[in-house]
């Protein structure tokens, strides 16, 4: 009986170390438990830059740029993140939109900024959430004349567990 109870409780250790180990990933950092921090493609130490160009809609006291790269999360394939500017407020607010749709899907992080998102310059987002990394930009013109800038999205990438596409 000794024998058959030690037996039975060894496979219960093993069996409870084997379960642990695998659901290893499952109480992690990001979006629906993913947990992406030891691959560099969303750890907010490496920076992943996304290229954002000011859109020509303007509505009334905002600027919109729109990230020209395309990443997916969660149940959501082929989106891209669009940051709005309040000139009347000073603030941004970051969020995903699907491709095929102006819907906006979720809002990922805000704060404020100082400079000026209508023209070249620095532009300083001061994130206000561990969602988003604050930040010093250089808006200038591309190619094509319109005015763009360089943003690390690490960290909201992080936080939704997003991976680019290849």
């Amino acid at each position: 009986m000794k024998k058959l109870l030690k037996l039975f409780g060894l496979l219960l250790a093993m069996g409870t170390l084997f379960c642990l180990s695998s659901c290893d990933g499952l109480f992690g950092g990001g979006a629906n438990g993913a947990d992406d921090s030891n691959t560099p493609e969303t750890t907010s130490s490496n920076p992943i830059n996304h290229t954002f160009v000011k859109e020509d809609t303007v509505g009334y006291n905002y600027y919109y740029y729109t990230s020209t790269t395309r990443f997916s999360y969660g149940e959501h394939t082929e989106c891209y993140y669009q940051i709005s500017f309040n000139v009347a407020k000073k603030t941004w607010i970051i969020y995903t939109r699907p491709v095929a749709s102006t819907t906006k899907i979720e809002d990922i992080a805000s704060g404020s900024y100082e400079g000026d998102p209508s023209k070249e310059g620095k532009l300083k987002l001061i994130a206000a959430d561990n969602k988003s990394a604050t930040q010093t930009v250089k808006v200038e013109k591309n190619s094509a004349g319109k005015l763009c800038f360089i943003g690390d999205v690490a960290a909201s990438h992080q936080y939704l567990g997003a991976k680019d596409e290849k």
